[in-house]
C-alpha cells in the first residue's frame, strides 16, 4: 500500500513498498530519465541541476528504496576538483564510413581543452545491431556517461525496453527516453530542392546508398517531395544507388553520366560518396560547383 500526495508541480511519496526503476522514478517526478540518473549518480552539482531539483530526486528515491550511486564510494567525492569523469563514445564499424566518429571526437576535445573540463575519453567500437551485447559498458560501474552513434533500429529498440544508471546521449537518433544530437533530415533534403529551384535547376538527379539508413531515408524523401512541390523534374535514370563509400559515389556518378540527357544539379544523400561522384564528374569534364 503507498499513499502519495499530488500536486501540480510534483508528486511526493509518503509510503511505498513498490520497486521502480530510474525511467519510473523520472516519470513520477515529471523529469526527464537523464536528469534523474545525474543526479542519482551525484553529478547534480557538475551538471547545474538545481538545488531544490535535486532534493526532490533524492528523496522520492529513498522512499522508493533506491540508494543513490552517490553513497558508494566511487562517486563519494563528486565536488573533489581532482575528480576525473570518463564518457565512452561508442560506434559501430560501418564500411566506408568514417567522418562521423572523427567530428564527435574533435568536438569532445575541442569542449575539454577549452573548458578544461576533467574528462577522458573512452572509445569502443560494436557492431551494429549488436548494442545489447555490450550492456557492461553502460553501466556506473564502467564509465559516468556514454554517447552512441550509428544505432539500428534492434539498437534503438533494445535502449528503450532497458534502464541505464548514466547519462546517454544518441546521436542521430530521437526518442523521448534519451537525449539526442540530430539533424532534421527530411527538412535538410527539402532545403537543397528549394535551393536547386532558386537557381532555376530544374532537371536535378540524385545519389543514395542502396542501404539506406533512417537519416538518408528522410533527407531523400523530403528532397523528392520538394521537387515535387517546386515543380522539379527527376528522371528514373537520374535515381542512382550504390554502396555507401567513395567507390559507390564513384559507380553511381558514372552509371549518371552514360545517359544523353544529364541533369543541370545533383544531390548526393550521404558525404562519404561525395568524393568518389567529384572524381567521376571531373573526369568527364563536369566539374561541379
Amino acid at each position: 500500500m503507498f499513499y502519495q500526495i499530488c500536486s501540480k508541480e510534483e508528486l511526493v511519496l509518503k509510503k511505498s513498498k513498490i520497486s521502480v526503476n530510474t525511467s519510473q522514478l523520472a516519470s513520477i517526478l515529471n523529469l526527464s530519465p537523464s536528469t534523474v540518473s545525474l543526479v542519482l549518480n551525484g553529478h547534480g552539482n557538475k551538471m547545474r541541476i538545481s538545488k531544490a531539483t535535486q532534493e526532490r530526486v533524492l528523496e522520492t528515491a529513498r522512499q522508493y528504496g533506491i540508494q543513490p550511486k552517490a553513497h558508494n564510494s566511487r562517486l563519494s567525492k563528486t565536488d573533489d576538483k581532482n575528480k576525473r569523469y570518463f564518457i565512452t563514445v561508442m560506434s559501430p564499424y560501418l564500411k566506408g564510413v568514417k567522418n562521423v566518429l572523427g567530428s564527435i571526437i574533435y568536438g569532445l576535445q575541442e569542449v575539454i581543452l577549452e573548458e578544461r573540463l576533467p574528462i577522458e575519453i573512452i572509445f569502443h567500437p560494436y557492431y551494429q545491431g549488436e548494442l545489447r551485447n555490450c550492456k557492461k559498458h553502460l553501466s556506473s560501474s564502467y564509465p559516468d556517461g556514454a554517447i552512441i552513434t550509428g544505432l539500428s533500429d534492434d539498437d534503438v529498440e533494445f535502449l528503450l525496453e532497458r534502464d541505464f544508471d548514466i547519462p546517454i546521449v544518441l546521436y542521430n537518433r530521437a526518442t523521448e527516453k534519451y537525449s539526442s544530437v540530430y539533424v532534421d533530415d527530411y527538412d535538410a533534403g527539402k532545403q537543397v530542392a528549394s535551393i536547386f529551384c532558386d537557381k532555376g535547376l530544374k532537371n536535378v538527379a540524385l545519389i543514395t546508398p542502396h542501404l539506406k539508413s533512417k537519416s538518408s531515408s528522410l533527407r531523400q524523401l523530403g528532397f523528392l517531395d520538394g521537387c515535387r512541390n517546386f515543380d522539379m523534374n527527376i528522371e528514373p535514370y537520374h535515381m542512382q544507388e550504390d554502396e555507401l563509400n567513395y567507390d559507390g559515389g564513384y559507380r553511381a556518378a558514372v552509371r549518371l553520366l552514360e545517359h544523353k540527357v544529364l541533369p543541370s544539379a545533383l544531390f548526393i544523400v550521404i558525404d562519404n560518396m561525395a568524393p568518389g561522384a567529384v572524381k567521376a564528374l571531373k573526369e568527364k569534364n563536369r566539374n561541379p560547383r
